[in-house]
């Protein structure tokens, strides 16, 4: 079975494809089509954006303002700017594809092309502590596409509760989130980029499952009236709440789908606290043949480094709940590299779900970063040392975000009542059993089943509970019976005892009150309202059809 792709490995795919279309754009010596140029760009700078790639995201603006100048005639685009799109896009496809093993050497190429292409063009990026002024277009924009993909997520959100495995519906959200992710301002606008973000995280997570899920359809159902919120916020004064109640709703639904909450308790809390021993002997636990290598134990530590600045750098807290979020396939992947990361992602895990990344948010930050640190030696030290060292890290990550046990009082037990035992005589007292009129009140649910024992109780007490079934009706305790006791010949001798009634009519077949031939027909067409609600509008036709045909064959009986 494939895994899921993650947001890495689902950006240099996307890039790829951004850079070839811009490959092909730059490479003819005739002046290409600029504002296709300048709309690929722009979308290859949002994708990088999204997947927290800060350094091709800056050489991607800088092919946006190259466009942009040579399309409103700032610029002349010559054989000397054709070379300088060329040698960017040719630095690009390096950099993406180094993503997962990032040095310096790569922060360097980016940040040399990208002040290549500012001082060519002469744009200078914005201060990070003053985001910039939106535009009426672009208000107008952002209204139009978050209303697009609120309905797309209120669709999903349907969709899938009617079929918990409906999946399907949920290509349509991501096609409607590319246009939003293409915004040159998304990162100025929280927690816009964040909830996006957390939605690609809740379609693929979705995507990869294999057994439906209780309530699917309400983390899309919180997500759709976040991003709903948010845009209108924006379109209307420039910026949003970022701790919106819905965005912290969402947040909070979207950990519950990634399983982000408390995991198995450790074995060593059912330990009594003294020295020990505890543990005899530890065993070795085998190496997964699909075990990350180097590579990929360094770029681990790297998302955790990541993770860490991105958390610092949250302006609320459902910012820092989503941002945490993303661990979610880092973790996985460390929860199968080896007992010690498999520790660390289990208290990461445990923390988050308890609320750290937001009440503990710089001691979580300082844990991740360490981790990430210790991660990234992978390789350079012994893997038993790495995992030594680790066990601190998890140790106090494991601390974060728990609440203090309450202090419970047992009240004593309450002192049994005195029970008195019957005195046994010779010659017990003929006891007349009384018949209790049956109230018409009828008990429901589980009042029954209290109800049965009170009476037995209250038989019990009388001495009657063990008097034979014929004696509650006409026989007398202590007379001989001729025979074995039988119910009365007459049903309508009984007494009535509320709504317990008999007649003398006889049984008659349960077929007299089925629904046959016409009738049936006629029952079915005065459901067709009842099953028309609720039902998604691509069966409304079939429905309809349906009730079409049950139509004429009542005309047709009558």
């Amino acid at each position: 079975m494939t895994q899921p792709m993650g947001m890495v490995d689902f950006f240099t795919m996307e890039a790829g494809e951004y850079l070839e279309r811009l490959d092909g754009l730059a490479s003819p010596a005739a002046s290409p089509d600029f504002q296709e140029f300048h709309r690929i760009a722009r979308a290859l700078r949002g994708s990088a954006l999204m997947a927290s790639q800060k350094q091709i995201a800056a050489v991607a603006g800088g092919l946006e303002a190259l466009a942009r100048a040579a399309h409103d005639g700032a610029l002349t685009w010559d054989e000397a700017h054709r070379q300088l799109a060329v040698r960017a896009v040719d630095d690009l496809k390096v950099l993406v594809r180094a993503v997962n093993s990032w040095t310096d050497a790569e922060t360097v190429r980016a940040q040399r092309i990208a002040s290549e292409l500012q001082q060519v063009t002469g744009a200078t990026p914005p201060p990070e502590s003053q985001p910039q002024q939106l535009d009426a277009a672009t208000r107008a924009f952002i209204a139009r596409e978050g209303a697009a993909v609120g309905s797309a997520l209120d669709q999903a959100a349907r969709t899938l509760a009617q079929n918990p495995m409906g999946v399907s519906s949920l290509d349509a959200v991501l096609r409607a989130t590319q246009p939003l992710r293409g915004i040159a301002s998304l990162s100025d606008l929280p927690p816009l980029p964040d909830l996006l973000d957390g939605i690609e995280r809740a379609v693929q997570e979705m995507i990869s499952r294999t057994e439906p899920m209780p309530n699917p359809g309400d983390v899309f159902d919180a997500a759709a009236k976040a991003i709903s919120r948010v845009s209108r916020e924006i379109a209307t004064a420039g910026h949003a709440d970022p701790d919106a109640p819905e965005a912290g709703e969402f947040a909070r639904l979207l950990g519950v789908l990634l399983e982000m909450g408390p995991d198995i308790i450790p074995i060593e809390t059912l330990y009594h606290a003294d020295s020990g021993p505890h543990v005899l002997s530890e065993g070795a636990a085998p190496t997964p043949e699909d075990a990350p290598g180097q590579l990929e134990m360094v770029s681990l530590g790297e998302c955790l480094k990541q993770a860490a600045e991105d958390l610092e750098g949250a302006q609320s807290n459902a910012q820092r709940q989503l941002r945490a979020h993303g661990l979610a396939p880092t973790l996985r992947t460390l929860e199968g590299a080896g007992r010690g990361t498999t520790r660390l992602a289990h208290a990461v895990r445990n923390a988050i779900g308890g609320g750290a990344a937001v009440t503990d948010t710089p001691a979580l930050a300082a844990a991740l970063r360490e981790a990430g640190a210790i991660l990234s030696g992978w390789g350079e030290e012994d893997p038993a040392v790495i995992e030594e060292r680790l066990q601190p890290v998890s140790a106090a990550i494991r601390g974060l975000g728990e609440q203090p046990v309450t202090e419970v009082t047992v009240s004593p037990a309450p002192t049994p009542a005195t029970v008195v035992e019957p005195v046994a005589s010779a010659e017990p007292e003929p006891v007349k059993a009384t018949v209790e009129p049956v109230s018409p009140q009828q008990p429901s649910g589980d009042d029954w089943l209290a109800a049965s024992f009170t009476d037995y109780d209250h038989l019990l007490a009388a001495g009657s509970a063990g008097t034979p079934l014929a004696e509650l009706f006409e026989q007398p305790v202590g007379e001989a019976a001729p025979g074995p006791a039988v119910l009365p010949a007459h049903p309508a001798a009984v007494e009535d005892v509320g709504w317990v009634t008999q007649s003398d009519e006889e049984i008659a077949p349960i077929t007299e009150y089925c629904f046959t031939g016409a009738a049936a027909l006629r029952q079915a067409m005065a459901l067709k309202e009842k099953l028309q609600i609720g039902v998604p509008a691509d069966h409304q036709e079939l429905l309809e059809e349906i009730f079409d045909l049950v139509e004429l064959g009542l005309r047709q009986s009558s």
